[in-house]
């Protein structure tokens, strides 16, 4: 069983560095004017959207292997503890990003953590979450309806200039990629890449590589069971 006490130092420090320091509960305005609360509380700087107040929270969830009630992939910031044994080893970080965002702005966290291992798409795919028009009937935003059917025409890229952004970065960072593949042309791009000398042997493949060993090995007990 493991020690689910090792990461709380870091829960703590999270909750220290980033505990929201926001005065927007003095904004208030009234008939178009903002009303002059300065004596109740001064204007601050956000630890994280620094002069920028945005209506809503950001989520850091903590989880360790064994127990992810959290849902750390739901969070703005996920922190997975990980452990050898008893000892904690270290820390895999899931960080989330806007569609909108470059290639430098998505590999940016690379760039400035430089950590042992982190994951990249290999290839564009459709984005689509479109059928849940078919589901939810009422929103509660305009924009919530917009965005859904905005994804019928849409696709997640990565273009072959992005990969070069991200692999460049990567070498330079000493940052070994985890390529994530969603389709049999992304392993394709992990040749091309290769074969430009971005990045190097041995690769370490996630998802499509993973299905396709679970079918093979499916197909294999299969085969056994019908000439055993």
């Amino acid at each position: 069983m493991i020690d689910r006490t090792h990461p709380l130092p870091v829960v703590r420090q999270c909750q220290l560095l980033k505990l929201a320091r926001s005065t927007a509960y003095a904004e208030i305005w009234l008939d178009g004017k903002k009303l002059d609360f300065s004596d109740v509380a001064e204007p601050v700087e956000e630890p994280i959207y620094g002069k920028q107040y945005l209506p809503r929270k950001f989520k850091i969830g903590i989880a360790t292997p064994d127990d992810n009630v959290v849902d750390v992939l739901t969070n703005d910031l996920g922190i997975v503890a990980l452990f050898e044994g008893e000892r904690l080893a270290g820390y895999n970080l899931a960080l989330g990003g806007g569609l909108g965002m470059t290639s430098e702005e998505r590999v940016r966290v690379v760039a400035e953590l430089q950590p042992e291992l982190a994951t990249c798409n290999m290839g564009s795919f459709n984005y689509g979450l479109f059928p849940l028009l078919d589901k939810i009937k009422t929103f509660k935003y305009e924009w919530e309806k917009q965005y859904l059917e905005m994804t019928r025409n849409f696709i997640f890229a990565n273009t072959f200039q992005s990969l070069e952004v991200f692999m460049k970065t990567f070498q330079e960072a000493g940052t070994k990629p985890e390529m994530e593949c969603y389709d049999v042309v992304h392993l394709y791009n992990i040749a091309h890449m290769a074969d430009r000398g971005f990045i190097q042997k041995p690769f370490s493949v996630r998802d499509l590589a993973a299905k396709v060993r679970e079918a093979l090995d499916r197909r294999s007990d299969q085969s056994e069971t019908l000439h055993g």
